[in-house]
C-alpha cells in the first residue's frame, strides 16, 4: 500500500466505535488514516486524537426543511478536506455518509468504498426515504461492502443490486480496546439489580428490536415462579409504550429501564444472559461485547449472520423469531430450574469468547479492505 494512498474514514456518529477505532488504528500502520465525520467532535475524536490519530468534523447545518441542502453543504466540505489532505481513498460508514460520498466520487474519481452495516432496515422501517439512499448508493458506488453474506443475498434479490459490486468484508475489532468491567460498579448493580436471574436487553427503542417480546418473556418467567430481573439500556420511539407494556404486566418491580449508556461493559458484567429478540441485524455489535465477557446471548435464527457463527447450546440460545416467548420461556425455565445453571452459562459463555476472538480480529479484516483498494487501484 503506497504511503501516499492517504485514507479518510468517513462517518456520520461522534460517539465511541470499537470497530471504527480498530479499523482506523490497524491502516494506520500501512499508511496515512484520517477520521472525518458529519457531525461535532465528540468522544470517538478525542480517543482517536489521544493516540495520534488526525480527526476532523463538520457540524451539520440543521436545515431539515431543505435536508438537500445538508447533502451538498457536507459534499463541499468533504471536497475541501480531500483536497486539503490529498485523500484518495474514503472508506464511508452507514446511510447518510456513504450518499454523499458514493456522490462526490462519481464526480471526482477519488476512491470511495461505501459500507453498509443493515440488511433489511429500510424494509422493516416502510421508509420511502431510506429505500431510496440505499438504491442510490448502489446505483453510485463501484464498490460496496457488507458487513454480512446475508446483506449481500439480500440486496442482490429485493433490491435487484449488482452482485459484483458488492464485497463482504466482516466487522473486526480489536478488543483490547475494549474496557474492563469495573469490579465496584459491577457490584453495585448486582445489588440494584436483585434478582437470582439477571437478564439484559442492549438495542434502539424501535419496532423491530422487539422489546416487548423481552417483558412478555419476563412475564413468562416470572409466572413459573422464577425470581428474574430485566436490565433494558437505550431508548428509541417505543420506550413510552414498553414503559406502558410493563405495567399492564405488572412487572415493573422486576424491570430496570436505564437508558443510553456510553459503556455497557458493566452493565452486562453483572448480568447473566443477553436478550436479542430482534429480527433487524446484520452481524450485531453486543452480542460480541457480551461474548467477550463469556456472557452467552439468546437470540432468534436466520437474523443477521447469527447463524454463521452461532450454534444453539453450543455457545449460544436460538430458536425461531415466531416462538421467541412461547419456546424461550420453557427453555430458560429448564436452564433455571437446573442446579448447574451457572455452569452451563459459564460454559456457553467461554465457547462464545472462543469463537468472536477467533472469527472477528481486525487484522484479517483491514487486510481485506486494503486488498479491495489496492484492486480498484490497478483498474
Amino acid at each position: 500500500m503506497p504511503e501516499s494512498l492517504r485514507i479518510a474514514i468517513y462517518y456520520q456518529n461522534n460517539l465511541r466505535s470499537v470497530f471504527i477505532e480498530s479499523l482506523i488504528l490497524e491502516l494506520k500502520k500501512h499508511t496515512d488514516v484520517y477520521l472525518y465525520t458529519t457531525c461535532a467532535k465528540g468522544e470517538i475524536h478525542f480517543f482517536l486524537e489521544s493516540l495520534g490519530i488526525e480527526t476532523f468534523s463538520v457540524k451539520p447545518l440543521g436545515i431539515k426543511k431543505y435536508f438537500p441542502v445538508e447533502y451538498v453543504y457536507q459534499g463541499y466540505k468533504l471536497h475541501r478536506f480531500c483536497r486539503q489532505k490529498k485523500i484518495k481513498v474514503i472508506l464511508s460508514h452507514l446511510q447518510f455518509s456513504n450518499l454523499i460520498a458514493s456522490i462526490y466520487s462519481r464526480i471526482t474519481g477519488v476512491i470511495t468504498i461505501p459500507c453498509r452495516h443493515h440488511i433489511d432496515a429500510s424494509f422493516l422501517s416502510g421508509s420511502l426515504n431510506s429505500k431510496l439512499q440505499d438504491k442510490l448508493v448502489s446505483f453510485f458506488s463501484r464498490k460496496q461492502v457488507v458487513v454480512s453474506k446475508q446483506a449481500k443475498d439480500f440486496m442482490v434479490r429485493e433490491e435487484n443490486a449488482n452482485a459484483a459490486k458488492i464485497e463482504y468484508i466482516p466487522l473486526g475489532y480489536n478488543f483490547s480496546l475494549y474496557p474492563s468491567p469495573e469490579r465496584e460498579k459491577v457490584e453495585l448493580f448486582k445489588l440494584r439489580f436483585s434478582h437470582k436471574y439477571k437478564l439484559i436487553m442492549i438495542s434502539r427503542h424501535i419496532a423491530s428490536k422487539r422489546h416487548d417480546l423481552g417483558l412478555k418473556l419476563l412475564r413468562k418467567l416470572l409466572d413459573k415462579g422464577l425470581d428474574v430481573g430485566l436490565v433494558i439500556l437505550d431508548s428509541g420511539p417505543t420506550t413510552s409504550a414498553l414503559m406502558g407494556l410493563a405495567s399492564k404486566l405488572e412487572i415493573s418491580n422486576n424491570v430496570y429501564f436505564e437508558g443510553y449508556q456510553t459503556n455497557v461493559i458493566n452493565h452486562l458484567a453483572s448480568c447473566h444472559l443477553l436478550l436479542l429478540p430482534s429480527i433487524q441485524e446484520s452481524s450485531n455489535q453486543v452480542v460480541k461485547e457480551a461474548s467477550l465477557l463469556s456472557i452467552p446471548s439468546f437470540v432468534c435464527s436466520g437474523v443477521g449472520d447469527f447463524n454463521d457463527y452461532m450454534k444453539h447450546k453450543k455457545n449460544c440460545f436460538m430458536v425461531d423469531r415466531e416462538v421467541f416467548v412461547d419456546k424461550g420461556g420453557q427453555l430458560l425455565f429448564d436452564l433455571f430450574s437446573n442446579k448447574d445453571w451457572e455452569e452451563s452459562l459459564c460454559n456457553l459463555g467461554g465457547d462464545a469468547k472462543n469463537d468472536i476472538l477467533k472469527l472477528f480480529a481486525i487484522e484479517p479484516v483491514a487486510k481485506k479492505y486494503l486488498n479491495l483498494i489496492e484492486n480498484i487501484n490497478e483498474r
